[in-house]
């Protein structure tokens, strides 16, 4: 009777807390938290919009939101988002595009770290100093450090769902350090928080079963076109 008494106690526990240590995965922009004190900035998505560039066919949406954080290291807004969203640190293996409607991927993360062994150095261009290593190093003892000797710079946060009309959905929260001017003697503490969402029609792979397709006659086809090269 006591085995049983812990064993109900333990599974009890286990239900209470698994929501709580389960990953938020938001569906839409909205849903994202944005940090408290960001103030939106128009200027960077139209950047964003003026160099995207080519999208591929099979992508149907496509929306971006950018903020700025003043008076903040990139360090706070990453604490904040790290609890928000729990998630692993590293990509995973799993491919997005073998994930079934109703699956999810994520959320991840990777994290980026300022090069001091090189601004913390002095930089001329013939004889005129265009870093001035020494006030870096002063400026970055006044910042914290996220492990010994090591001062982040970025974070970035994705992760991946496929909704019931077979699109994969994919967002990524990318923060940014805006750093300093060394020549001013001016270091900005500004963070700049950039989201994008797309969505992707996936392909429907059942259709590639009804092609009837010779592919050993195109390989021994293309192998002969190279030899004859």
């Amino acid at each position: 009777m006591r085995v049983g008494r812990i064993f109900y106690a333990l599974l009890l526990l286990l239900l209470v807390t698994a929501p709580a240590l389960a990953a938020n995965m938001p569906k839409r922009l909205s849903d994202i938290p944005i940090y408290p004190g960001a103030v939106r900035d128009p200027e960077r998505e139209q950047l964003h919009w003026d160099y995207l560039g080519y999208l591929s066919d099979d992508v149907i949406f496509h929306d971006v939101r950018a903020y700025r954080i003043e008076n903040t290291y990139v360090d706070d807004a990453a604490h904040f988002y790290l609890e928000f969203f729990q998630p692993a640190l590293g990509w995973p293996d799993t491919d997005p595009y073998s994930l079934e409607p109703g699956e999810s991927l994520g959320p991840w993360y990777d994290l980026g770290f300022w090069e001091t062994t090189r601004i913390f150095q002095d930089q001329y261009e013939f004889d005129t100093l265009i870093q001035d290593g020494k006030w870096i190093r002063q400026a970055f003892a006044q910042r914290p450090q996220w492990e010994e000797g090591k001062w982040l710079s970025a974070m970035s946060f994705y992760w991946e769902m496929v909704n019931d009309d077979y699109e994969l959905l994919s967002f990524s929260l990318h923060l940014t350090d805006l750093g300093y001017d060394s020549l001013e003697k001016i270091d900005y503490k500004t963070t700049e928080i950039f989201i994008e969402m797309t969505v992707t029609e996936l392909p429907d792979w059942e259709d590639w079963d009804d092609i009837d397709i010779d592919w050993e006659a195109i390989w021994n086809r293309d192998w002969d076109d190279d030899w004859d090269d």
